[in-house]
């Protein structure tokens, strides 16, 4: 049975069965010296016959199939995972909602803020924020005070506007003192710090493949 065959010019070919041992020593050819021990290059040959038998194709099938079952039932349980934290937040999140909504007053209601421009300094390694935020707000009424939601988690360190007033901060809320015009663009900037509070998703530390990270729902009612 032949199960090989080597050229060496358009001139000579040579072919080998199994078990056939030749050698060819210091075979001139497009002027390269060939060393070719033709035992070894037969005995390579043999063994891909087995590699490949009906059996090992079997086993090999199985083994993927064993590995690809496995990476399902895995990903299935990171899905399953995610949608559990998923339905915790969203849970959070509701009941968060339904205490802004019983917490809501006039004071909350008498504007109508067009932008707010974050400037914001975090360390995903430590529980701390510091920062400041700018109102962009027209009121729907003449109002002497306006204010914002703010945890008490947060020390207010400074308020400003463009005229002077006094603020206040107690019941995680913000009052700031001043008449602003019905109808007219105005804006404030309040400077904070502290640790923000724990019980809503506003403010969560984790980590992402070994590093720290931050991070917050899009719009999360905790946000104040």
């Amino acid at each position: 049975m032949v199960i090989g065959r080597i050229d060496f010019s358009t001139r000579y070919s040579q072919s080998f069965s199994q078990g056939t041992k030749f050698k060819f020593e210091r075979t001139q050819y497009a002027d390269c010296e060939i060393n070719i021990n033709l035992t070894q290059v037969v005995y390579l040959f043999y063994p891909l016959k087995t590699l490949f038998s009906s059996t090992m194709i079997r086993v090999t099938l199985i083994f993927f199939f064993v590995v690809g079952f496995l990476t399902n039932a895995l990903q299935a349980q990171k899905v399953n995972n995610y949608i559990s934290e998923m339905d915790e937040i969203i849970d959070a999140e509701k009941k968060h909602f339904q205490y802004k909504k019983e917490q809501t007053t006039e004071l909350t209601s008498n504007y109508d803020v067009k932008y707010y421009r974050l400037n914001l300094t975090v360390d995903p390694n430590v529980r701390l924020i510091k920062g400041a935020v700018t109102v962009y707000f027209i009121p729907n009424q003449n109002i002497t005070q306006i204010i914002f939601d703010l945890s008490n988690s947060l020390v207010v360190d400074s308020v400003r506007s463009a005229q002077a007033g006094s603020f206040s901060h107690s019941q995680d809320l913000v009052a700031y003192n001043q008449n602003f015009t019905n109808g007219i663009l105005d804006s404030l900037t309040i400077y904070y710090h502290g640790e923000p509070d724990q019980s809503s998703t506003a403010f969560v530390q984790d980590e992402h493949d070994g590093s720290p990270i931050i991070w917050t729902l899009s719009e999360p009612y905790g946000a104040k």
